[in-house]
C-alpha cells in the first residue's frame, strides 16, 4: 500500500472516520423515512478536508422527459449519466460513473437528479455503512402517481381502496416500492402491494410479483 498511489491510502484512510448514515429524515408523500444527499456531505465533509480528498462531477449523458400525472399536470424527468473523479493532494485520482434519475413539476428535475447520483457515488465509492439494510434508499419526495390508459378514480376511491402502510414483500422480504415503466406509466407501493394482495393472495413487491405471474401463467 505504501508504494500505491495517494488516492488509494486517503481512501482507507477515510473510510476509517466514517460512520454510519441512518435514515433519519421523513419523505412527504408517504411517510418512509430516508437519507438525503445533505446526510452524506454533512458526514464526509471534514473528513474529505481532513484527508485532503475532493471530488469534480462530469455529466456525460443527460436526457429530459415531460410526463402527465392523473390529476393532468406536468412532471419532468431528468436522467444523467455522471462520471465523479475524486482526486488527491498529489493529483492521483479515482473515478466513478453513475446514473442519477430526478422528477420535478418545476425545474429542479436536474438538480435532483445529480444530487441523487453524487449520493449514490459517495455510498459506493466509500462503502458508507447504514443502519437500515433492509431497502433501496428512495428519494426525498414521491411524485404523485399516474393512471395507465387515461383512467381516474375520486379521491375517494383512492383513500379506500389505499393500504394504511406499505408492508415488506412476503417473499422477499424487501419494501414494496413504487416503480416507473419505460412507457411512463407509474405504480406506486401501495397500488403493487394491494394488486398483489388481491391476485396472489399475499402483498409481493414489484419483481416479486412478476415471478409470481409467470409461475402461475
Amino acid at each position: 500500500m505504501e508504494n500505491s498511489p495517494r488516492i488509494y491510502q486517503d481512501i482507507c484512510a477515510a473510510m476509517n472516520d466514517i460512520e454510519a448514515i441512518g435514515k433519519q429524515k421523513r419523505n412527504q408523500q408517504q411517510g418512509f423515512l430516508y437519507r438525503g444527499i445533505d446526510d452524506v456531505m454533512n458526514m464526509l465533509h471534514p473528513i474529505l478536508a481532513k484527508h485532503g480528498l475532493f471530488i469534480a462531477p462530469e455529466v456525460l449523458e443527460h436526457s429530459r422527459e415531460v410526463r402527465t400525472t392523473k390529476s393532468n399536470t406536468s412532471m419532468t424527468v431528468s436522467i444523467m449519466k455522471i462520471r465523479y473523479t475524486m482526486y488527491a493532494r498529489d493529483g492521483s485520482s479515482i473515478n466513478t460513473v453513475v446514473i442519477g434519475e430526478g422528477m420535478d413539476n418545476a425545474d429542479k428535475s436536474s438538480n435532483k437528479s445529480m444530487a441523487v447520483a453524487m449520493k449514490y457515488a459517495l455510498f459506493q465509492l466509500f462503502c458508507i455503512p447504514t443502519e437500515d439494510m433492509r431497502d433501496n434508499d428512495p428519494d426525498r419526495t414521491t411524485p404523485e402517481d399516474t393512471i395507465p390508459n387515461g383512467t381516474e378514480y375520486s379521491g375517494n376511491h383512492i383513500a379506500e381502496t389505499s393500504p394504511q402502510s406499505v408492508p415488506a414483500c412476503a417473499d422477499c422480504g424487501k419494501s414494496i416500492d413504487g416503480v416507473v415503466l419505460p412507457n411512463g406509466t407509474e405504480y406506486s407501493g401501495d397500488h403493487i402491494a394491494e394488486t398483489s394482495r388481491q391476485k396472489y393472495g399475499r402483498c409481493l413487491c414489484w419483481n416479486c410479483s412478476l415471478k409470481e405471474k409467470a409461475s402461475v401463467a
